[in-house]
């Protein structure tokens, strides 16, 4: 979209140097995957996910592999149609996808594309947050919008990629530009978690976008999810969970420990593991 304002990131520049797991005596990287959704204390699921190419690896190899969640926003009317539409557009997009151009870009466009199409439908009714992955060629690139989590376990350490796009972030970044780090007030702010930036909104035109491709090692597990996930369970829970051996296993040990906190307010969870193996 001509004219976007985007926040762009460089991958973490301090992840720790691979350790390749014994089994691993190269050749192609492959990817498996898994997923898990729950209602939790909600009345209807409004969370959706999809992946693009999974099972068929020769897709993989040319096309790439797409990871996507949206989380329909619970306070307004629509969520799930919201979510639905979504995932709906990036994995149109991602189908559509010219590898040889900038993927940065098509992936911010398919974003923008997706907040457009949800505002068209539900006339600011209805919102959605967003994050995706495009595996390809051993290198992913991710899109966000909103409040849900990008992970990454990297030499069996938990990285997060991407950022919440909510009061407490655009308030914290404005005190640092003005060379103030007390962030006590907005820290207490009621409104501190209240998202900035949604599929849906008016005149969205920020993502928050990789600006670079992270290169991806054998043992590296990614996970995109909701705040359902991200916001209820802590970090150090989330590595150790990403560090069981399959990522069925991952994804049993995150939702018993959902289960397990029945937290009175559980809000609906939904996440996608992907495991690189060679």
């Amino acid at each position: 979209m001509a004219g976007a304002q985007t926040t762009v990131k460089s991958a973490p520049e301090k992840l720790p140097k691979t350790s390749m797991p014994p089994a691993s005596f190269g050749g192609k990287m492959i990817y498996v995957v898994g997923n898990i959704q729950g209602v939790g204390k909600r009345e209807q699921q409004e969370d959706s996910f999809g992946f693009g190419n999974a099972l068929d690896t020769g897709a993989i190899d040319r096309q790439g592999l797409m990871a996507v969640v949206a989380d329909g926003m619970g306070g307004m009317k629509n969520g799930k149609l919201a979510s639905d539409t979504a995932v709906s557009v990036i994995l149109d997009a991602f189908r559509r996808m010219d590898l040889r151009s900038s993927i940065p870009q098509q992936l911010q466009d398919a974003a923008i594309a997706a907040g457009d199409r949800v505002l068209d439908q539900l006339q600011g009714s209805g919102g959605s947050t967003l994050v995706a992955g495009l595996f390809y060629q051993e290198m992913l690139w991710t899109v966000s919008v909103g409040d849900s989590y990008i992970f990454l376990l990297h030499d069996r350490k938990l990285v997060r990629l991407n950022h919440s796009q909510n009061v407490l972030s655009r308030d914290s970044l404005e005190l640092i530009m003005n060379g103030s780090m007390d962030r006590t007030e907005v820290l207490r702010s009621p409104e501190k978690d209240a998202i900035t930036h949604f599929l849906g909104m008016p005149g969205l035109d920020e993502t928050d976008l990789l600006r670079s491709p992270l290169k991806l090692s054998a043992g590296d597990v990614l996970m995109f999810c909701s705040d359902g996930v991200g916001g209820f369970l802590s970090e150090r829970y989330i590595e150790e969970c990403l560090l069981e051996r399959t990522p069925k296993e991952m994804c049993d040990a995150l939702e018993a420990g959902l289960r397990s906190r029945d937290h009175k307010y559980q809000d609906n969870y939904t996440a996608l593991v992907v495991q690189c193996r060679r």
